[in-house]
């Protein structure tokens, strides 16, 4: 489970910043002197479970051995609230889990970007930037269009299919001619050109009664342009290979 910071100034966002404070606040009850780590779980606005980074009980509080280093008994904050709930009579079902350590805030090591530290937004008790939400909804119900239909491996056979269908009439039809050397040939993108210019016209004209778009040749080699995009179904390359055989 992660944090998900949404729209500026939202609701959500005060929340999600005040269980993060919260969980630093619990990421002091660890005895841990290297790290300490703190993790809340939170549905429906409301806290199911907690923990830190430590030692299970029955083992000495001490994390670290003389010589720094964590001891293997150490269960990690987000375990140990996990564990909490797991024992529970409560679900965890969409629920939330936000885990911070103390040195999130103003101790990191490395140099990062002003708005990806999580130390700008928690001062302000806001967001530091305006998201694209729009792009991100976007790519949101692209990715679940994508899961549902079975994942990438499933798009994949679906974008060679289209290729497959498009690359065929091609090489099939004396008409036509493709640009790309067949190795080099994209799935995504198929160009090629006419081998009698006199039926440009009469080609062009075809593909606009059927109602097809933007197949307009690159500029630097001319002829056509097929794109099959995800987006794009087979039954719309198959529209545009019955023209192609219906030119004559």
């Amino acid at each position: 489970m992660s944090l998900l910071l949404t729209s500026m100034n939202s609701k959500q966002d005060k929340y999600d910043i005040a269980y993060l404070k919260m969980a630093l606040e619990w990421a002091k009850l660890s005895h841990c002197k290297r790290k300490q780590v703190g993790a809340l779980i939170v549905k429906n606005r409301m806290i199911i479970s907690d923990g830190f980074n430590g030692t299970p009980s029955g083992f000495d509080n001490c994390c670290e051995e003389d010589s720094g280093v964590t001891k293997w008994e150490v269960l990690h904050a987000e375990a140990n609230a996990i564990l909490k709930v797991a024992s529970s009579t409560q679900s965890a079902a969409g629920a939330t889990l936000y885990i911070i350590k103390d040195e999130v805030f103003g101790r990191n090591r490395i140099k990062i970007p002003t708005m990806l530290n999580i130390e700008t937004h928690v001062k302000k008790d806001s967001m530091f930037n305006t998201p694209p939400v729009y792009s991100i909804y976007v790519s949101m119900l692209n990715l679940r269009h994508l899961k549902n239909i079975g994942g990438v491996p499933v798009q994949q056979k679906i974008n060679e299919e289209k290729a497959r269908i498009l690359y065929t009439e091609i090489d099939r039809n004396p008409l036509f001619k493709g640009v790309a050397a067949t190795e080099d040939r994209s799935n995504m993108n198929a160009t090629f050109v006419l081998t009698d210019e006199s039926k440009q016209a009469k080609f062009d004209e075809m593909w606009k009664a059927a109602n097809i778009s933007g197949i307009k040749g690159h500029r630097s080699i001319g002829g056509y342009r097929a794109s099959m995009y995800n987006a794009l179904p087979v039954s719309s390359v198959q529209v545009l290979v019955d023209v192609m055989k219906a030119l004559d």
